[in-house]
């Protein structure tokens, strides 16, 4: 940001995104609706009335940390929580991937996904990948609120393409690019 330049590319991106979006809303349908719900959806939380989506979250939040109580250390197994809370084989889920591990795969589970977060954030380079790292953080948001774990394309994409970075970061610093070979 201290850079004249990489401050007006950032801008410059900005005025274009915003842009596409603007014209996205006026001319698509679809657009305009995913809009329109998102801020519905998000006038619960402004409102008087919270709606009954917050407090069914809320109950899902207190039932999983009741549940994760009992077996804490392995959890009740991958997918298990519809069958758990509605007593249905389903898609029903906690509404964040945080407490869905925990739930479902216990702190052995956790622990695993943290080590994982941990070693991409460790070895990947920051300062040259801050750009993929502000363009994960809707999906990662999206992640403590909404979907079940097999729905998070985006956000594990998003970890892919930081191992895909963290690679090649160590690649280009041991020297082993891949070169082609030349007959003598």
């Amino acid at each position: 940001l201290t850079n004249i330049k990489n401050l007006k590319n950032i801008l410059f991106g900005i005025t274009v995104i915003s842009i596409l979006t603007i014209l996205g809303y006026i001319y698509s349908p679809e657009i305009k609706l995913l809009f329109d719900r998102s801020f519905f959806r998000l006038s619960f939380f402004f409102g008087v009335d919270k709606g009954d989506s917050i407090t069914d979250r809320f109950e899902l939040i207190s039932f999983t940390i009741d549940k994760v109580a009992q077996s804490p250390i392995f959890g009740y197994g991958f997918g298990s929580f519809s069958e758990e809370y509605i007593n249905v084989d389903g898609r029903y889920y906690p509404h964040n991937i945080f407490l869905e591990i925990i739930f479902e795969l216990g702190l052995i589970g956790l622990v695993f996904f943290a080590l994982f977060l941990l070693t991409l954030f460790i070895r990947l380079d920051l300062k040259k990948a801050a750009c993929y790292v502000i363009l994960a953080l809707p999906p990662f948001f999206n992640s403590l609120k909404s979907l079940e774990l097999t729905e998070h394309r985006l956000l594990f994409f998003c970890f892919g393409l930081f191992l895909c970075l963290s690679s090649n970061k160590i690649i280009s610093n041991n020297k082993l690019i891949l070169k082609p070979k030349t007959k003598k």
